[in-house]
C-alpha cells in the first residue's frame, strides 16, 4: 500500500489530478457502496445515489444492513460494527470496549 500511496502523490507532484475511493486499510479494500443491499446498487452509481436520496425506502434499506442473517449478499455494514461500528473521533479502544462484535473480530484475528 505504501508504494500505491506514493505513487498517487507522485502523480500529484507532476500536476495530474489523481483520487482515489479504496482504503489504506489492511482490513478491507472496499468501497462504502459494499455495505449497501445489492438492490441498492443495481443500474449503476447514478441510480445508487438517486436511491440514497430517496428516503421512502429507507427502513428497508436499514432493517436489511441491519439483519446479521441479510441473505444475497455480503452484509459488509453488519460485519463492520453496523450501527455500532459508525464513530468518529473516537479512540480505537474506546470504540473496542463498547462494541462487542469488534472486539470478537480482534479475537479471531488472533
Amino acid at each position: 500500500m505504501a508504494e500505491v500511496l506514493k505513487r498517487i502523490h507522485d502523480a500529484r507532484d507532476r500536476g495530474l489530478d489523481i483520487t482515489a475511493d479504496q482504503y489504506p486499510y489492511i482490513r478491507a479494500s472496499n468501497g462504502l457502496d459494499a455495505c449497501l443491499p445489492l438492490w441498492m446498487r443495481e443500474g449503476g452509481k447514478d441510480k445508487m445515489i438517486a436511491r440514497l436520496k430517496d428516503h421512502s425506502p429507507a427502513r428497508a434499506r436499514q432493517k436489511e444492513m441491519d439483519d446479521p442473517q441479510a441473505k444475497g449478499w455480503e452484509n459488509q455494514w453488519y460485519g463492520s460494527g453496523g450501527s455500532d461500528g459508525a464513530i468518529q473521533g473516537l479512540p480505537c479502544s474506546t470504540v473496542i470496549s463498547k462494541n462487542t462484535r469488534a472486539r470478537r473480530s480482534l479475537k479471531s484475528d488472533d
